[in-house]
């Protein structure tokens, strides 16, 4: 796919490139959360406004300089972009979705990379509305090399799994499944979950 078709693409789903609104956060940047951040750099260019946000404040640092992209809060990460990966170990993830809840609204979208934890369980913490989608990676996708698995939660819409797609297409390929058979993916796939160091 050329570059010319990556950004027809992005504003189809709508995102905005070339603007001051941030685009894109990643809360959570262990292995899997830099994968994320070097893939999404690399699929748009640079011109995508990314934020990031972790408890490890050098490594934020470190990031920043090597990704240019802006450091965060979480709560502010999760106020201001348009969608919020949530990269975390599955016990931080229920302080850190009562901490974000309140400020995320219907018109962003929230995408979880939290192992075990299904869309149900995250869209307890938001307003009504909020579409939040569950990603399985497996292991390889952090050498851009692998494959994950989207299940859009109750109030996805295809544009938005489609939009999702987009985001991960750097990283490798990707299957859309209902989220009753991600463990059956698991199982049948050659799928492993990637967990390494996440927040």
């Amino acid at each position: 796919m050329g570059r010319s078709e990556v950004y027809r693409n992005f504003r189809y789903y709508g995102f905005v490139l070339d603007s001051q609104r941030l685009e894109v956060s990643i809360i959570g940047v262990g292995v899997m959360g830099e994968c994320l951040l070097h893939a999404i750099t690399k699929l748009t260019g640079g011109r995508a406004s990314i934020a990031i946000a972790d408890l490890d404040s050098d490594r934020t640092m470190k990031l920043k300089n090597r990704y240019r992209c802006q450091v965060l809060s979480s709560l502010e990460a999760a106020r201001q972009a348009h969608n919020i990966f949530v990269v975390v170990k599955p016990q931080d993830s229920d302080w850190l979705l009562e901490e974000i809840g309140s400020v995320i609204s219907k018109n962003q979208r929230v995408i979880s990379f939290v192992a075990g934890k299904h869309s149900a369980s995250i869209e307890r913490y938001f307003n009504e509305g909020v579409p939040v989608l569950r990603v399985m990676p497996n292991t390889p996708m952090s050498v851009g090399i692998g494959a994950s698995a989207i299940s859009a939660g109750k109030y996805a819409s295809n544009d938005d799994v489609k939009a999702v797609e987009e985001l991960l297409k750097a990283s490798g390929k990707t299957i859309v499944v209902d989220e009753s058979l991600q463990d059956a993916v698991t199982a049948t796939s050659g799928y492993r979950r990637a967990t390494p160091r996440l927040w």
